[in-house]
């Protein structure tokens, strides 16, 4: 499932850190003081 631009958008720093993901490994990094971060999860041989 795709990540939605509207959840993008309405994302809002937190006291703590917290993921905005989809089911295939991207993930949005919201941080309280920097802002956010993309990241891309991947697995080989079934280890992360």
């Amino acid at each position: 499932m795709a990540l939605p631009a509207l959840a993008i958008k309405a994302s809002k720093a937190r006291d703590s850190a917290y993921k905005l993901t989809n089911s295939d490994g991207l993930l949005l990094l919201v941080r309280p003081t920097f802002g956010g971060c993309w990241r891309m999860n991947h697995r080989y041989l079934g280890k992360q």
